[in-house]
């Protein structure tokens, strides 16, 4: 009659016996640690997981520290910033432009493909050379669409008579137009002092909810 040996336990793991020589395939602390259970230090780091991710989550639905609205979270701060980032990038794009050519994109007298260049007395006017400095800025492949976006809003280009925004003397300015006044303080304090009317960045002309910003163009 053959005699029916008992399966080992499933809460400890099966030791295999070693072959003369052979390490065990089962280390020794595995033993231990199924007999008394996690460490202090191993539910310490669990608990400081569960805590940064709560951390995170609780970030995502109500960080308004730097005056966004609540709600919209680490995503649209990341495209906030990728949108400074760009607009200094256009900055740059004017300067190459007026390296390249000596004038300014708009005050260029050369025509583009849809109209007349500017005059070439040194100001791209606000109301007259705004669209050809696009334009051109556009065809000398410095500006990747026609009018430049930022988050969707319009990048405009001209010259703006002072005094204006804490300056006594007129200047040129990269101006994003009819964009929330939260993206304008955003913006201001990502490049410049977070006060509407100083410093080389501002907003005014506050339409309700709406605002354009501007930042100051030095060459």
């Amino acid at each position: 009659m053959r005699t029916r040996i008992p399966s080992p336990s499933p809460r400890l793991p099966l030791r295999v016996r070693p072959r003369d020589g052979a390490r065990s395939r089962v280390r020794p602390g595995v033993w231990a640690r199924a007999r008394r259970g996690i460490s202090h230090i191993e539910a310490l780091v669990g608990l400081t997981i569960v805590a940064l991710a709560l951390m995170l989550v609780m970030g995502l639905v109500t960080m308004n520290d730097l005056g966004l609205e609540e709600g919209r979270g680490l995503f649209l701060k990341a495209r906030l910033f990728y949108a400074a980032q760009r607009l200094e990038e256009l900055k740059g794009a004017v300067r190459l432009y007026l390296d390249r050519t000596g004038r300014l994109p708009g005050d260029d007298p050369r025509a583009t493909a849809r109209g007349p260049g500017g005059d070439g007395n040194g100001r791209v006017d606000r109301h007259t050379e705004r669209d050809t400095a696009l334009e051109q800025l556009y065809e000398a492949r410095l500006a990747p669409t026609n009018p430049p976006l930022l988050l969707g809003f319009p990048v405009a280009f001209y010259w703006m008579d002072g005094p204006f925004l804490g300056h006594a003397s007129g200047g040129h300015y990269l101006v994003v137009e009819d964009c929330p006044v939260w993206f304008a303080k955003y913006m201001d304090r990502e490049i410049d002092d977070g006060r509407s009317a100083s410093g080389r960045a501002g907003w005014t002309q506050r339409r309700g909810s709406k605002t354009d910003f501007y930042v100051r163009f030095d060459p």
